[in-house]
């Protein structure tokens, strides 16, 4: 993982995080989000800040997946 990956967010006053059913859920005064997380990170709140882990440090997968998803990207970023 990154460093900015392993750097925990301090969450603000009046602001709720919470983890259920393989989700994220943050609510604060300018509204609500819910993000599904992907199965090999684990989220940890604690002490007012929130905290994402990898449960393997490196996930195998097929080296196919590296330039489809570098297009898919590419063409994203051209097209918004």
């Amino acid at each position: 993982m990154s460093r900015i990956g392993r750097r925990a967010i301090a969450i603000p006053s009046g602001v709720s995080v919470e983890q259920a059913d393989g989700e994220i859920r943050v609510r604060g005064p300018k509204g609500a989000l819910a993000r599904r997380l992907p199965p090999a990170v684990n989220m940890q709140v604690t002490d007012g800040e929130l905290k994402f882990d990898r449960i393997e440090e490196r996930i195998p997968r097929p080296r196919s997946c590296d330039g489809r998803e570098h297009g898919a990207r590419r063409d994203a970023g051209f097209h918004a």
